[in-house]
């Protein structure tokens, strides 16, 4: 009885994973690239040379500072994939043809995108 319920909980722990994998692949075959200016940030842990923090320039819009909680932002791409804030995502509007929305989480008072920190 043992063996069996090994066998079908690793069956299933890998076909969740090859389905994840899965996922990331079509995202990035399928997605479209965006590229976020930096902001100046402390160069103080750049010159260690094993730790990086970034900061984008986009976070730093005053619309983001008074939001309350996790949400999207709406965001234009330009003819450089350069990504361009336009407003908060409200549930009710609905987004045109050149509008993109991009999620930020909202952390005390910092606003974080994704992969901030980086470790070589």
């Amino acid at each position: 009885m043992r063996h069996p319920l090994i066998l079908i909980i690793a069956i299933i722990v890998l076909a969740v994973i090859n389905f994840k994998i899965y996922e990331k692949e079509q995202l990035l075959a399928k997605g479209t690239t965006v590229l976020l200016k930096l902001a100046p940030r402390d160069p103080r842990s750049l010159m260690q040379g094993d730790y990086m923090e970034l900061r984008y320039d986009i976070v730093s819009q005053p619309a983001l500072k008074a939001a309350e909680r996790d949400g999207y932002l709406v965001i234009s791409i330009d003819d450089k994939q350069v990504a361009n804030f336009k407003r908060i995502y409200e549930e009710s509007t609905v987004l045109v043809a050149d509008e993109f929305l991009l999620q930020f989480r909202k952390r005390g008072n910092d606003i974080r995108l994704g992969a901030e920190s980086f470790f070589f």
